[in-house]
């Protein structure tokens, strides 16, 4: 699991927040503001953050700012767009995360304060993006929820649930992604960490400059009332793909014997009953109609082994 953000060599660092929430500002990513200097615009809603302050350290000031508005959007006016970029001929990696960052020039690595306060539950983090890989460099985006604050890279409580997306593809039309969220426990949630980076390896100033990511119509995704949602799994079951145009292909962790597949519609309609044969198993979802579809694995006696989502298009 990556636990830090790509940039100069920031380390993971908390602050202690007074209040709480179960959704976050500004995900469709549509307002900003200009920083103090007049260099650079970063969203705004005072949840979001970006690398962007190395710019005003930068002797000559890059062409292109790290995390830069972009009227390139799937949908509104703007989306977010993330250039790894060279500063002091240092390769650095664009990122937009959840948190703070006050630049502290005599030591970097303070400067980032990850994380914000939160107290929701949700199924995954889903969004659109777009990307230009260069030379097989990867981006990187990841949600994580704990339940307590993590300080100076020491965790000070558990991680409840994570997921994580990277990629060394270049995806040219705005595509859907989904992280559906792996809870490890059933412990609260009070802390949310998000992060977006042009190059997944950057904390190790790896990477190619110019690899970017583009990132729009974030949304935090609660399953709707009357499906089911196994936080903890207890088999893993990997869909694919996603999105899915005529089959789904299913892989088990391991054999469940006289298991039951269920496929529900957003509305909790079971639409499709089907039992995985060993560890793979092949579903035709070819008269579903687009849309978000919800599974659940059920063992022989009815319990719930895994719970998740995919999308459907045509």
């Amino acid at each position: 699991m990556r636990t830090f953000l790509p940039i100069l060599t920031a380390c993971l660092l908390w602050a202690t927040f007074s209040y709480a929430q179960t959704t976050l500002p500004n995900l469709d990513l549509e307002d900003w503001e200009s920083s103090s200097s007049g260099r650079f615009e970063n969203p705004t809603g005072g949840e979001w953050a970006t690398s962007n302050d190395i710019v005003d350290i930068a002797i000559f000031p890059p062409s292109t700012n790290p995390v830069e508005k972009s009227s390139d959007a799937f949908s509104g006016s703007f989306s977010a767009q993330l250039t790894t970029i060279e500063v002091f001929g240092t390769l650095s990696s664009a990122t937009l995360f959840t948190g703070e960052f006050d630049l502290n020039i005599t030591s970097p690595s303070e400067s980032v304060k990850f994380g914000r306060p939160f107290t929701g539950k949700p199924t995954s983090l889903r969004g659109y993006y777009k990307s230009n890989s260069i030379m097989q460099d990867s981006f990187d985006m990841y949600i994580t929820l704990f339940n307590e604050a993590i300080i100076s890279g020491e965790p000070r409580g558990d991680t409840v649930a994570h997921a994580q997306f990277t990629s060394n593809e270049t995806v040219g039309t705005w595509t859907p992604f989904e992280l559906t969220l792996d809870y490890h426990n059933a412990n609260d949630v009070d802390s949310i960490q998000i992060v977006f980076a042009s190059s997944a390896e950057g904390a190790s100033f790896a990477g190619q400059l110019g690899n970017t990511l583009w990132i729009d119509n974030l949304e935090l995704y609660y399953a709707p009332v009357g499906i089911s949602q196994v936080l903890m799994p207890e088999i893993g079951v990997k869909t694919f793909p996603n999105p899915a145009v005529d089959q789904l292909n299913i892989e088990l962790e391991k054999e469940l014997p006289n298991n039951e597949f269920l496929i529900m519609a957003a509305d909790g309609k079971i639409v499709k009953r089907n039992q995985i044969n060993g560890l793979n198993e092949k579903i035709d979802v070819s008269q579903l109609t687009p849309g978000i579809y919800f599974y659940l694995l059920n063992d022989e006696k009815g319990y719930s082994m895994n719970s998740g989502s995919f999308v459907i298009e045509k």
